[in-house]
């Protein structure tokens, strides 16, 4: 019993020390890190293990990342995105719409070896057009983005997803009088080849690398690394030994489903000699001068290999390239389709070639365009291992009763895939009160062709609030779409969250959250007394939103739940600061939305903060509201007044509903008697 309890004393601190933290360039309040407002302005030289790392659009230059190892706890980076930011806290759409940018990062422990590792850093942002929140730019000559230097040590698991490296070639050549022409986006260098430096279960998925000599540079002792679904492309120098777009010395590697093209030298270049590596899904195309994609050079053991299922397109020197010195054995070659990109090979032994097949660019979808799928079957052989099984596009190989060779299976609807699309990617339900619900809905379209089948469904995790009211199976053909609608009761929890998973055409995942409104103590209250939601923003006294609303919708919410006690007519009275004509209105109204523009409250300029009567613009203008002051007739009980924020710069610091006392009536047919007394 009392080892249990330390552990689970362990166990619970661990997690209690696990906290989000924000960084935003520029952000200027106590710069600690606790939320957007207070945000750091770069990541903080001392790391915290299981603590995420939010990061805002911006430029951040080089960092240093000094991080011992606790374990195998994680470290995480993320893109903050206007769906996934942490907190609401200070935070404005701006800063998550574009990309946050760096130059170098450089990987070390103090100078001393050691673990570390245990590292994610993911970039995914919906809002750029490759997905990559994360840019490493201005890259010169002799310069990397990620680099492991001479005295690193063990780095295990580390993560990139979503990052893009920008080099110094953007579609030309690196010459070689810029001594070396060499740049990087992964550098490892060993610490004297002594073993010290590993770096094991590595993994580059969904990452744009381009403008770099070589991609990747394995100097050092790496295996099982997972290279994915990337796009490779811009890897030229001239007059230079050796440039690559991964020197391969490592062992059990994978190098799956993704796109190289233009690049003039070696490809996958195994110089160190390695076993096991898996070459599969992939597309090299376009490649220039004496470009080949995978090469087995001169006097080193290669062995183990397979390269499966991979399309090769205009390769001068071939798509794969043997030297006749070259030490093999057990290499496997199957299933690849060559067009204009022969293999070379000058060793008999130590190679299985099978089921490859040389054709033309007619057999390509849109060979133009680069669109590399099939749109005729070409028949190759039945692969062993389930991880062989799928294409790029997630389609099951040999489902029409033929296994196709290539990157892509053809599809009997033209080699053509479904493409899942929702919006929106987070469902905010607002508030309600306990014993009542409220609904949302989310929209999933098919953005591909073919038929998209799948179910929505609500993810084990979330809380029992959450319930689907309309079906969530859907069989969507191209451009097709459906309304799934949702229903939200509060748990009694102050907070309720939840994840609903949409299968097929790639899948999807949406966020909900919900919340628990009490009833406000008394009829004043301040304004950050409510429920407040994005992009309205706290800053202590009073709230307000960056951005102007382009509808009732666009806008922030602040709703606030209210009692009285007598059924009456009321007003309500607001301090607020409306500076100008162009920053001076929100949106009012009581127990239910306000609608456009008939619940506008139109603001006269005020000086600072000054007290205001709630009105309504109706079928008046902005500058006589036909409702001045708005009576809301209510019943004894509780009600919720909903405001929604309009223009940017209007500030709202205190509400109060007080009962409305009618001013007596003037008086009619006065008549005036002379000499009276």
């Amino acid at each position: 019993m009392k080892t249990f309890f330390s552990l689970t004393v362990f166990s619970l601190c661990s997690m209690a020390m696990a906290a989000n933290v924000y960084i935003r360039q520029g952000a200027s309040g106590s710069r600690n890190g606790s939320d957007w407002a207070n945000a750091y302005t770069n990541i903080p030289p001392t790391l915290t293990r299981g603590n995420t790392y939010y990061i805002a659009d911006g430029s951040y230059g080089d960092y240093t990342v000094n991080a011992p190892a606790d374990g195998t706890n994680f470290i995480h980076f993320k893109k903050a995105t206007l769906s996934d930011h942490g907190t609401d806290a200070g935070w404005d759409n701006a800063y998550g719409d574009g990309q946050a940018f760096f130059h170098t990062w450089r990987f070390n422990i103090n100078q001393a070896r050691g673990n570390a590792g245990y590292m994610e850093i993911n970039g995914y942002s919906p809002h750029v057009t490759n997905y990559c929140g994360f840019k490493w730019k201005d890259l010169t000559i002799q310069q990397q983005a990620f680099i492991w230097d001479w005295a690193s040590g063990n780095w295990p698991e580390m993560r990139f997803r979503y990052c893009e490296v920008a080099g110094p070639m953007t579609g030309g050549d690196m010459r070689s009088s810029d001594n070396p022409p060499w740049s990087y986006a992964f550098l490892m260098l060993p610490y004297n080849g002594n073993g010290y430096d590993n770096l094991n279960n590595f993994l580059i998925s969904h990452c744009y690398l381009h403008g770099v000599s070589t991609v990747w540079q394995d100097a050092g002792n790496t295996n099982r690394v997972v290279i994915e679904h990337s796009v490779i492309y811009d890897s030229r120098v001239t007059g230079a030994d050796h440039q690559n777009i991964y020197w391969v010395a490592s062992h059990y590697g994978t190098f799956r489903y993704n796109r190289v093209f233009n690049w003039n030298v070696e490809g996958l270049f195994f110089g160190g000699g390695s076993y096991g590596w898996e070459i599969y899904g992939n597309v090299f195309h376009d490649g220039v001068d004496v470009a080949r994609a995978v090469e087995w050079p001169d006097g080193r053991n290669n062995r183990g290999h397979k390269i499966f299922n991979n399309t090769f397109v205009n390769l001068p020197l071939g798509a794969v390239y043997v030297y006749s010195s070259a030490q093999l054995a057990n290499n496997e070659i199957r299933n690849n389709l060559l067009v204009n990109a022969p293999i070379y090979d000058n060793r008999v032994s130590g190679i299985t070639l099978a089921n490859n097949v040389t054709t033309n660019t007619a057999v390509f979808v849109d060979y133009a365009n680069h669109d590399f799928r099939l749109k005729v079957p070409i028949p190759g052989a039945v692969l062993p291992g389930p991880q062989f099984a799928m294409d790029g596009d997630g389609k099951a190989r040999g489902q029409d009763g033929v296994w196709d060779v290539g990157a892509y299976e053809y599809s009997r609807l033209g080699g053509t895939n479904p493409a899942i699309r929702v919006q929106p990617m987070v469902l905010d339900f607002g508030s309600a009160t306990l014993g009542t619900y409220v609904t949302n809905s989310f929209t999933i379209q098919n953005d591909g062709s073919g038929l998209l089948v799948g179910t929505a469904r609500i993810s084990d995790g979330s809380t029992n609030s959450f319930q689907f009211i309309s079906d969530g199976n859907y069989s969507l053909g191209p451009n097709q779409s459906q309304i799934i609608r949702v229903r939200y009761t509060p748990s009694g929890a102050s907070e309720d969250n939840g994840t609903i998973e949409c299968s097929g055409g790639g899948g999807a995942q949406i966020r909900m959250r919900g919340a628990l409104q009490a009833v406000l103590p008394g009829l004043s209250f301040p304004a950050n007394a409510g429920m407040i939601t994005s992009p309205f923003v706290d800053d202590g006294t009073s709230i307000s939103q960056p951005n102007e609303a382009q509808g009732v919708f666009d806008g922030g919410q602040a709703t606030y739940l209210f009692e009285i006690s007598l059924a009456g007519e009321y007003l309500i009275s607001a301090s607020v600061n409306a500076p100008s004509t162009s920053a001076n209105s929100f949106y009012v109204n009581v127990d239910d939305q306000p609608i456009d523009p008939e619940m506008i409250w139109d603001i006269p300029p005020t000086q600072g903060f000054e007290e205001r009567q709630v009105s309504w613009r109706g079928g008046g203008t902005d500058l006589d509201n036909q409702y001045a002051p708005k009576v809301f007739s209510l019943t004894a009980g509780t009600h919720q007044l909903v405001i929604r924020g309009r223009e940017a710069g209007a500030r709202l610091a205190h509400l109060t509903v007080l009962p409305y006392v009618s001013r007596p009536a003037s008086p009619q047919r006065l008549r005036l008697v002379e000499n009276f007394p």
